[in-house]
């Protein structure tokens, strides 16, 4: 075991971690011999000493006119995790203490838009995953998740399971659906979560994803670099809601509902 390596898991940085092995190897000892002892440089090696001695892991003696230093035992290692506990307090003191004003930066105002851009495959899987939890918190019984998509292309592009876990969070964040699908290949039937409208994918091209919930738009497109943009604004998703509804009505009228 590299107890350098494991002694920088809890806390101690590299040069720390040998001198204190260092020092625990030899005992009480010179600060030469316990910089050759831990490969470190002389004048590195009082610095990091008076570094450990602040955090209670080593100590020193004057005996005549040299000074001795030691480690102390081992079960003192365990003082690190109090002083990240303390760390951490005042980190997150410090966090309340700023939030106020990330917001004010951050201006997160209806009448402001707001534009999120996710890229990759697991860019997209991420985002799809946190848009529902992100849809959930506004759930209304009243108004569906409008989607259009392209499922051939969408089947062709992820596997069962992802698909799966798509399905999974929107169920599990009761996030009911209203969808104009095109395929040629698949058939999805209407259900308690979701109703659906077939449009032959041979007579209408779609070649990207839109979803469209509240005040939030969000397009994934499935070129050959798969991105999704969202878009969060008032107008822009009523706008959307209109043409959605506009298209739907059409589609029922010649597809029907699936």
């Amino acid at each position: 075991m590299d107890l350098t390596k494991e002694l920088q898991k809890i806390g101690l940085n590299e040069k720390e971690s040998k001198i204190y092995l260092g020092a625990l190897e030899l005992g009480k000892s010179s600060v030469q011999n316990i910089a050759v002892k831990s490969g470190v440089n002389r004048a590195t090696t009082y610095v990091i000493l008076d570094a450990l001695i602040e955090k209670g892991l080593c100590s020193k003696q004057e005996k005549g006119k040299k000074t001795f230093y030691f480690a102390v035992a081992p079960e003192q290692l365990e003082s690190i995790f109090d002083a990240q506990k303390r760390d951490i307090t005042e980190k997150q003191k410090l966090f309340k203490k700023l939030l106020p004003d990330l917001r004010v930066i951050h201006n997160e105002k209806e009448d402001k838009p707001i534009i999120k851009f996710f890229e990759g495959r697991q860019g997209v899987i991420n985002s799809t995953v946190e848009n529902y939890k992100r849809k959930a918190k506004g759930v209304s019984e009243n108004e569906p998740l409008r989607i259009i998509y392209n499922l051939d292309l969408i089947k062709d592009i992820f596997t069962e399971d992802e698909l799966k876990k798509f399905r999974e969070e929107r169920i599990k964040h009761k996030v009911k659906t209203k969808s104009i699908y095109s395929s040629d290949k698949f058939i999805r039937k209407s259900n308690w979560s979701g109703t659906r409208i077939q449009i032959p994918a041979k007579d209408h091209h779609i070649g990207a994803e839109f979803d469209i919930y509240k005040n939030s738009v969000e397009i994934t497109t499935f070129g050959k670099r798969l991105a999704t943009v969202v878009i969060e604004d008032k107008e822009v998703a009523k706008t959307m809601k209109t043409i959605f509804d506009l298209a739907w009505e059409a589609a029922e009228k010649k597809y029907g509902l699936k």
